[in-house]
């Protein structure tokens, strides 16, 4: 899809040098990444017309993500990117006015480089165990769910349902994966716009959490993962709509500004399990009654 540039085949280098500085050597390397690029980009939205019908669009997704890579050897390219680019690009390519569609793949570009660099530690594999982190991030997010709801918190752990299962592709793709195209672009907009957007993806993942909360308190470990891998369209709280998410992550915002940090007092050993979750904290109860639950 993307043609490189053959070494001379005078170079001084053989092919099968092992030298790093061989231009064999990174033309290799450069055909392995665009091999990479180009399975993720054929599995971008093939159910979506403007992507599959006319394979420009696919060539321009595949044209930037070898540049980033190119550009960012420290990242290079990351399974998952192709998620992250393509609504950019497919947000400007259907813009009203014809000069920016025809700079889309331009300025799409340039929104993604300055997305990645807000988000690039999730895609780094040596700060996984930092606090900045994508396993920082997770630890951050059910703290949040600790403080607004205590119970499905509580049974989470108690059935061992790790937050990497499903929470390390929810934010390092940015939910992307979990909502058709036009829903998706609703929440980015809130996203954009918020003024910690960090904090605002991992308050509305909870808010995820808790719309499903029923679905996981009567399930066993299988049925959660599955739950979670494949977010439903409905659950016993109703469909599962976007303005409704955006509007309870809200809410919960709220709950948070007037609820205190500290975490509520652990029962004391010996004491059983259910006393534990009848004790509520005031956030969590404020939380259920703001959502109706």
């Amino acid at each position: 899809m993307y043609d490189l540039p053959q070494p001379d085949e005078h170079c001084s280098f053989q092919p099968l040098s092992s030298r790093e500085n061989s231009a064999w050597s990174a033309y290799f390397k450069d055909e392995s990444i665009l091999e990479e690029i180009n399975k993720d980009v054929q599995r971008t939205y093939p159910d979506m017309h403007f992507f599959v019908d006319d394979k420009k669009h696919y060539k321009a997704l595949h044209r930037a993500l070898f540049i980033y890579a190119k550009l960012n050897p420290g990242i290079c390219y990351v399974q998952g990117m192709n998620e992250i680019y393509a609504p950019i690009y497919y947000v400007l390519a259907h813009d009203e006015d014809p000069e920016c569609v025809a700079n889309a793949e331009k300025d799409a570009f340039f929104c993604f480089v300055n997305l990645m660099s807000k988000i690039r530690d999730n895609f780094c594999e040596t700060l996984d165990q930092s606090e900045v982190g994508i396993k920082g991030s997770l630890s951050d997010m059910m703290k949040i769910l600790k403080r607004v709801d205590l119970e499905l918190w509580a049974n989470l752990k108690e059935k061992d349902i790790n937050p990497q299962f499903y929470g390390l592709r929810w934010l390092s793709l940015l939910l992307s994966q979990e909502f058709d195209l036009p829903d998706l672009i609703r929440l980015w907009d809130s996203f954009f716009s918020a003024e910690k957007p960090t904090q605002f993806l991992l308050v509305f993942c909870c808010a995820m959490l808790m719309h499903v909360r029923y679905e996981l308190l009567n399930g066993d470990f299988g049925e959660n993962i599955k739950l979670l891998q494949s977010f439903p369209t409905a659950t016993a709280a109703g469909p599962t709509d976007m303005n409704m998410l955006l509007e309870r992550t809200k809410e919960l915002h709220t709950v948070l500004r007037n609820s205190p940090r500290k975490s509520p007092p652990q029962s004391q050993q010996g004491v059983p399990l259910a006393q534990t979750r009848a004790a509520l904290s005031n956030a969590a109860s404020a939380a259920r009654n703001l959502l109706g639950w």
